[in-house]
């Protein structure tokens, strides 16, 4: 081969390598670029659309829920099905949260001393109001908000899942609590997401006994022996049964005993024969009369040697009984009924953690209280696997 065609098939096959790279490098970039092109010309499928809602007047509200905090019960709007009825305890907040597939309805009771109607405009401001909406995409409010009969109200637009919802916010308070229902429905109801609100806010009934107690406290109530009683978040409910004793853990070192007597105890001689009886061995340290029934505290041992401070309350009952609480703590002598008079406040920089739990005693057996109430019910309603209580319309 000559020199000039030797030199002809080198510049040949070098731009045949040129070619065949450039294609390599460029091919996948264009293919990439098709697929692109392709997938974001792909509509999304639009969302389902809503079912009719059930017309307002096929709502039946008789069934109510207890709220595990005794503070209050609420009507459960029926036949919406719903999947879930959520309670939670918060501090300073008994919430109730009912889910169903389209619908949300969340009703609180907080803390609120000194809370007027006119401050509920800035207690919930568009600021402090849209972050509780943050589980859904976008959150716009209709309008300001307004006030009508010391009531505010707000009204929301909500989208969750490319789908439009409606929302009514509605604030009340008595200057001891605040109440807030709030009500989530598709947007193609937005009347019954309304109606659903009022009659919610309406038939919301706060238990009078605990009025303006803390909110974030949880409670134990036993239907055969007709008592309630409610105690901080952190004390734990060992055992219970209807019409047996119950036990709550304060600590590793006190506890709170509840149960019914068979007969009523209703003097100062009753209860210290009742003492007698029960701690041979106790030493009468005070005795005074409390609410409708009579209180006693005493010091005694254990069978191990261990020295306890204890105190009983004894209530009346409806039915000729007595209920007795009592509190035992690993202490010597202790008198239970009056070491917070001489124990600094809560405010005060010297108060130790002992002086809160005493208080805290002390504020459970206030709490303590004898019941009738026709809610408290075994039948098919009564409860679910979880213990939640759903109850029949009361009188």
């Amino acid at each position: 081969m000559s020199r000039e065609m030797q030199k002809r098939m080198s510049i040949i096959i070098g731009a045949f390598l040129v070619i065949v790279m450039g294609a390599t490098a460029i091919l996948p970039a264009i293919r990439s670029s098709t697929r692109t092109q392709t997938a974001d010309a792909t509509p999304l499928p639009s969302p389902e659309p809503f079912p009719q809602p059930i017309a307002n007047d096929s709502l039946d509200f008789s069934a109510r829920y207890l709220h595990p905090s005794a503070l209050y019960t609420l009507p459960i709007p029926q036949p919406i099905g719903w999947n879930q009825i959520l309670p939670s305890n918060e501090a300073e907040l008994a919430r109730t949260t009912l889910r169903s597939d389209l619908n949300v309805i969340e009703v609180y009771v907080r803390n609120a001393p000194g809370l007027t109607p006119d401050d509920l405009p800035d207690q919930f401001s568009a600021a402090n109001l849209e972050q509780t909406w943050r589980n859904y995409q976008q959150v716009e409010r209709r309008g300001p908000g307004e006030m009508r009969d010391d009531r505010f109200y707000v009204d929301y637009d909500l989208t969750l899942n490319r789908r439009l919802f409606n929302a009514r916010h509605l604030a009340w308070t008595d200057g001891s609590w605040l109440y807030v229902v709030r009500v989530v429905g598709p947007s193609n109801a937005i009347e019954q997401t309304i109606f659903l609100a009022e009659r919610m806010a309406a038939e919301l009934e706060s238990i009078s006994q605990y009025h303006g107690d803390d909110a974030g406290w949880s409670a134990h109530f036993d239907a055969v022996a007709g008592y309630a009683v409610r105690f901080p978040r952190t004390w734990e409910l060992q055992d219970s049964a209807p019409g047996r004793p119950a036990s709550i853990a304060i600590n590793d070192a006190a506890s709170l005993r509840l149960e019914g007597l068979p007969s009523l105890v209703t003097s100062e001689v009753d209860a210290r024969a009742l003492l007698s009886a029960t701690r041979a061995d106790a030493q009468l340290l005070s005795i005074e009369a409390w609410e409708d029934g009579i209180a006693l505290s005493f010091a005694y041992e254990t069978a191990l040697g261990e020295e306890r401070s204890g105190a009983w309350l004894l209530l009346p009952n409806v039915d000729e009984t007595t209920i007795r609480a009592e509190i035992s703590i690993a202490a010597n002598a202790i008198d239970l009924l009056t070491y917070t008079a001489e124990s600094p406040t809560d405010d005060d920089a010297q108060a130790t953690p002992e002086d809160t739990q005493y208080r805290e005693m002390l504020a459970a057996l206030r709490s303590l209280q004898p019941v009738s109430w026709d809610y408290i019910t075994q039948d098919a309603l009564a409860s679910d696997e979880d213990g939640l209580i759903v109850l029949p319309a009361s009188d």
